[in-house]
Parts: C-alpha cells; sequence; structure tokens
C-alpha cells in the first residue's frame, strides 16, 4: 500500500467534513455540464438513472454521518498521488471504488475514468448505490450513500481498488488524468503523455518508464494512434520515447512517426545496422521459390516468411486469405492457392495453402458505374490483381452489330479496407472498340 507523504493532502475527515460543509450551503447534487450527443435513448437512461438515485436517497437515511466513500484510507493515497504531479486535490476530483464491472471499470484493461459527461455521472452515482448499495458493499463499514452521490461529479476521476496493490499503474494512471487538468487539455494529444511519461521517468526511472509506456500502461499502437498524431507535444513525446527505449524497440515501433514527425531518415547505429542485415540474410535463406505444388502452413506473418520477399512486396502481397475457407481458392503473395486447411490458434488464423498457379488471373469487378472517362476514352475499373492486363468484352451497339472492346489495364492505386481483408485497386484502362460479328 501506498503511503502519503504530503501533510497538506485532504485527510477522510477533512474531505467528510468538506462534503457535509457543501451539502449544508444548499448545494445542489445536480451535475454541472453538457452533455452533447446523448440521443434520446441516452437520455431516458440518463434520467432513469437520477431517478433511481433520488428515489434511494429519499428512502434510506441509515448511513447518513459515515465516510462518502468506500476506502478513506486510498482516497487519501490518491490524493497525495495527485499532489505529486501539481494537483491539488478536492473531495470531488479523485474516488477509489470496488474493483468490479458493477463500477464501469474492468481492471487490467481501463482500471480508471473521468467522467466527463453528465450521463455517466448519473451512471456512476447510480451504480454506488445499487450494485454496492446497502448490504452490498462488504469491503469495510458502508458508506454515507447521500454525501458520496455528491462527490461524483464533472471531471471527478473513479480509479478501481485493484490500482492500490500497484504503484507504477496507480501512478501512472492518474498521472494521466492529471496531466488532462494540469494542461486543461481533454484531447489524448502528445503533450498529455509527455507529462505523465515525465513523470515516471524521473520518479521511477528509464526503465520502469520505458516498461510503462509500451507495457504495463500503454503499447506502442496506442501512442501511434494518439499521442504521437496529435500535437501540441508529439515531438517532445517521440523524444521522449527514444530516450527511454532501447535503440531497437524504437527503431520497430516508431521508427516511421520519428520520420513523420522529424522529417529526416531514422538511421540505425553500427551494431543495430549489423543485426538487421543479417536477420534480412536469414530470412531470405528460410524463403523458398514457390510453384505449382508448393505447400505453405502458419499464420500471415509465417506464410510471408516463406515465400521470396519480392513476392510479398507491393500490391499483390496485400491479398490476404484471412477470410477464406477450406477449398476455396485465394490469391497470395502474387500467385494462386487452394486452402487445404484452416484452424485457429491463439486467436490467430493458420493456413495450410498450396499454390496452383504462379500467375493471378485477371478478374475485372466493375465498381458501381464507370469511374471516369475522358475525351480519350479513359475509363477506370476496379481489378482483384495487379496487370497490366488485356480483356475482351461484347456490348451491344446496334440491331446490326456489335462493338468488341479490347482494354488494357494498369493499376493505378490500391486501397485497403480498415480491417486490412478487402484490397481494391483503381485502374486505368485504355479502349479501342472494333466492330465484331452480332
Amino acid at each position: 500500500m501506498l503511503q502519503s507523504e504530503s501533510d497538506t493532502n485532504p485527510t477522510p475527515e477533512e474531505i467528510f467534513e468538506l462534503v457535509k460543509a457543501a451539502r449544508a450551503s444548499g448545494a445542489s447534487s445536480k451535475v454541472r455540464g453538457k452533455n452533447e450527443g446523448l440521443g434520446n435513448l441516452g437520455q431516458l437512461r440518463m434520467e432513469n438513472d437520477k431517478k433511481t438515485v433520488s428515489e434511494f436517497l429519499v428512502s434510506n437515511t441509515n448511513n447518513d454521518g459515515g465516510y462518502p466513500g468506500f476506502y478513506p484510507d486510498d482516497d487519501k493515497t490518491a490524493c497525495a498521488v495527485m499532489t505529486e504531479i501539481g494537483c491539488t486535490p478536492t473531495p470531488t476530483d479523485i474516488i477509489v471504488v470496488p474493483s468490479t464491472a458493477g463500477m464501469a471499470l474492468e481492471p487490467g484493461t481501463n482500471p480508471a475514468v473521468a467522467l466527463m459527461t453528465e450521463d455517466k455521472v448519473a451512471l456512476f452515482r447510480k451504480i454506488a448505490i445499487t450494485d454496492h448499495g446497502p448490504g452490498k458493499f462488504a469491503d469495510g463499514p458502508p458508506p454515507d450513500y447521500r454525501a458520496l452521490v455528491e462527490r461524483f461529479q464533472i471531471g471527478t476521476i473513479v480509479i478501481a481498488k485493484s490500482l492500490m496493490n500497484d504503484e507504477l499503474k496507480l501512478k501512472g494512471t492518474i498521472w494521466h488524468e492529471c496531466g488532462h487538468k494540469l494542461l486543461n487539455n481533454a484531447e489524448e494529444a502528445g503533450e498529455v503523455f509527455f507529462l505523465e511519461i515525465s513523470k515516471i521517468k524521473d520518479t521511477f526511472g528509464r526503465e520502469r518508464a520505458c516498461e510503462w509506456a509500451t507495457d504495463v500502461g500503454r503499447k506502442p499502437q496506442y501512442h501511434r494512434t494518439y499521442g504521437l498524431a496529435k500535437d501540441p507535444g508529439r515531438k517532445d513525446l517521440l523524444l521522449l520515447l527514444r530516450e527511454i527505449c532501447p535503440e531497437r524497440l524504437f527503431y520497430d515501433e516508431f521508427r516511421k512517426q520519428y520520420e513523420e514527425i522529424m522529417g529526416e531518415v531514422l538511421r540505425p547505429s553500427t551494431q543495430l545496422a549489423e543485426k538487421l542485415t543479417q536477420e534480412k540474410e536469414e530470412r531470405d535463406a528460410a524463403r523458398k521459390p514457390v510453384g505449382v505444388g508448393t505447400v505453405i502452413t502458419g499464420d500471415l506473418a509465417a506464410l510471408q516468411a516463406q515465400v521470396p520477399e519480392a513476392d510479398i512486396a507491393g500490391s499483390a502481397g496485400l491479398v490476404r486469405p484471412v477470410s477464406a475457407q477450406v477449398g476455396s481458392t485465394v490469391t497470395f503473395a502474387g500467385k494462386m492457392w487452394q486452402v487445404q486447411d484452416k484452424k485457429t490458434k491463439a486467436d490467430k488464423a493458420v493456413f495450410t495453402l498450396e499454390c496452383t498457379a504462379t500467375t493471378i488471373a485477371a478478374t475485372i469487378t466493375q465498381i458501381g458505374e464507370i469511374w471516369e472517362q475522358s475525351a480519350a476514352g479513359t475509363k477506370s475499373y476496379g481489378l482483384s490483381a495487379q496487370g497490366p492486363w488485356l480483356y475482351t468484352r461484347q456490348l451491344d451497339a446496334s440491331n446490326d452489330a456489335r462493338l468488341v472492346e479490347t482494354i488494357t489495364l494498369q493499376v493505378l492505386d490500391v486501397f485497403t479496407s480498415a480491417d486490412h481483408q478487402t484490397v481494391r485497386r483503381l485502374v486505368r484502362a485504355q479502349v479501342e472498340e472494333t466492330a465484331g460479328a452480332k
């Protein structure tokens, strides 16, 4: 258990007195703040939550006078963590709640939430007096529910009891929320993460800061999606990650973001460059030429490791068999394959594929109507594989003859769906029309 090191933090008794004073002065339990975009159903749910709380407070007064929370000592500890980063806590700033899904917190995935909308406040007020109401809270004396409800306000940080057993997770989580408050920035911007991770580095050292930033508290993808994608503070966060992470980890996870933000190539050290070269040579040696009858097995990454690197580069290698079923034909690495087997291991699809053709037959899929047409007769179609391909079709031109289109198709661009399961190519088609037999 963490211990408070500051005598200026509110004690449980002081929190209780402050809440009592607020109630005595006529402070309303009505939450201040907007609740935009809630919709009719959400509005109805919020009103029902408010009604549940109101009816409870009218009929239950047995615990009035107790502590206005679940865990007095933990509330005090959480307040102390806030002061370490420069926040001055008030009774409504942070509340430690039971670590159950009933409090809308999932330990290990989302152990904290900031109540930023009126419906969230109403929800947590209701959960506090229903899921953990009289006779249901077994971790200690029941709280003063009337006073507890008053503590849930817009901006209140709610954290799970489970965090109290892990100092790094507790401080990292609270300091992130404090970053929003101190910077007056509700966005998941670079400066918020920079403040949080800097404090962790200064408190726990570089190694633990890296552990928090890339494994325990966040994953690299999270930073790529949020902090490194949103200013202010992208560059500061990037350079901090480079400082605390081992070179290989930073190179593998953040090279693209470095080159985009810094505007220069991220060059590996001599030692890392030699390692990368060695690994590439080993991959190339493990790959084998693919011909008709070649059988490969594995998930997508393992399949790519078994074919020549040139085959998986570019758009042809993006065609993935993830949704294919046994017996179907799929395209992969610029070739045609039949799915011999498909299993799931560790939430990944594992395929056994047999090569049936070393080239992909052209299949034209017209996406809607022709996308564009110029004076020279240029048309754009969707194509299921790379070209150029030669494609002909007959068109009814009149009652007396047919026109034959000879179309040479060339890939212009590739579009991949968000789930990476669908690939469409924009192609340009040069069209020649000739008369054909009726």
